[in-house]
């Protein structure tokens, strides 16, 4: 049997691609899988056919970097077939096997990391400096590399040309998941209705999945609330502020009188996640302009919401977002540094249910035909295969 290994530096024991959708896919496969990754305290599980190792290290950047020598060493130690890194610095550690094994090497990659690491850890002067020299190295690495996996297809101006190493699969719902939120939104009542200013079924409710800070909107919603929508609208703001934590943000709010109409949960377990969803009546994304990251990122929030059935309202910075939003016809495209124009879109569709319903299941049928894991997924069984 194939032992694959997936050796994380950053993401959690069950992440939503990293484990959910690759690890345990290709554990079903037949391939002895497992996770090696950072947590709170050590420990071993087995989790849906896959081997879960967890290891504590320091945290931040400086704790990634000393723990170099441990992850060889426990890669070296499991003996795998293949290595799928997840990060840059576990792609690293995965070639340094590779140097002194017959180990393959997998890059699984998810993010504009060099953009991503010039515009938040650097100074702006270096950011095109850092830029260029993160994807000279991705240039000098990639050729000793078995596999390239692509969470999106704009990520691969950061690599050279090798059509026959890299794939794309992109970051797209679990179909199985899309039919469990569907049954849970037809068990919603019939005759959900409201005017906007509250109703039968109460406010209007707008919900966020994910990480949240100024720069993907925070501010813009507060200013909505505040300055140019009443008591029939909602916010709900799932998962972590970046810029401030999740209890500063919520005293912020209470300050402003608004505790009772924006609610922020830490993260929570996909139930409760999928409840959440289906009882809300819109989605957003409201990335702000200036980062590459934020026009070509594809958050996985927004097949959360197609897979629920909502309508989605998303920002035109948000250029790939802005390009699937299009194709499936299932939401609106707004400015999203004028939070007047977020709340008059808010407003339109909270007066009209049936066009926001309509856009909902044109997202969920766009979903189910063509943006989805089960396509992707293929992809990676083929590349394990070469």
């Amino acid at each position: 049997m194939t032992k694959v290994l997936f050796l994380s530096s950053a993401h959690p024991k069950f992440d939503k691609r990293v484990f959910q959708k690759e690890a345990v896919w290709l554990a079903a496969e037949g391939y002895e899988v497992t996770h090696l990754c950072p947590d709170d305290k050590a420990e071993k599980l087995d989790r849906d056919g896959v081997h879960v190792s967890t290891y504590t290290r320091r945290p931040g950047l400086i704790g990634r970097l000393c723990n170099f020598p441990r992850l060889f060493s426990a890669a070296r130690r499991l003996r795998p077939d293949i290595i799928h890194a997840n990060e840059l610095d576990s792609w690293i550690v995965a070639l340094a096997v590779k140097l002194v094994s017959k180990t393959r090497v997998v890059f699984d990659v998810h993010e504009f990391y060099p953009s991503m690491f010039a515009e938040t850890r650097m100074p702006r002067a270096l950011a095109p400096l850092t830029i260029g020299s993160l994807r000279l190295l991705y240039r000098l690495l990639a050729p000793y590399t078995d596999l390239i996996v692509l969470a999106n297809r704009h990520i691969r101006r950061d690599f050279p040309d090798l059509p026959d190493r890299i794939i794309t699969a992109e970051n797209f719902a679990v179909l199985d998941i899309a039919a469990r939120m569907e049954r849970m939104s037809a068990g919603r009542k019939a005759d959900q209705t409201t005017d906007g200013k509250g109703g039968a079924d109460g406010p209007f409710r707008i919900i966020h999945v994910g990480l949240m800070a100024e720069e993907r909107g925070s501010k813009v919603i507060v200013d909505c609330a505040r300055d140019h929508l009443d008591a029939g609208t909602s916010f709900t703001l799932i998962g972590t502020i970046t810029d401030t934590p999740n209890a500063a943000f919520r005293d912020m709010i209470a300050a402003e009188g608004l505790d009772d109409r924006i609610e922020v949960c830490d993260w929570l377990p996909y139930e409760d996640l999928t409840g959440k969803l289906v009882a809300s009546h819109l989605g957003i994304v409201f990335f702000q302009s200036g980062s590459e990251t934020n026009a070509y990122g594809l958050p996985h929030k927004l097949f959360d919401y197609m897979a629920a059935g909502l309508p989605v309202l998303v920002s035109k910075y948000a250029r790939y977002v802005s390009e699937i939003v299009t194709q499936a016809q299932c939401g609106i495209i707004v400015d999203s540094e004028d939070p007047a124009a977020v709340a008059r879109e808010i407003r339109a569709l909270a007066a009209d249910l049936d066009h926001a319903r309509e856009l909902g299941e044109n997202g969920r049928k766009a979903l189910q035909e063509k943006f989805n894991w089960d396509a992707e997924f293929s992809k990676i069984s083929k590349g394990y295969e070469r």
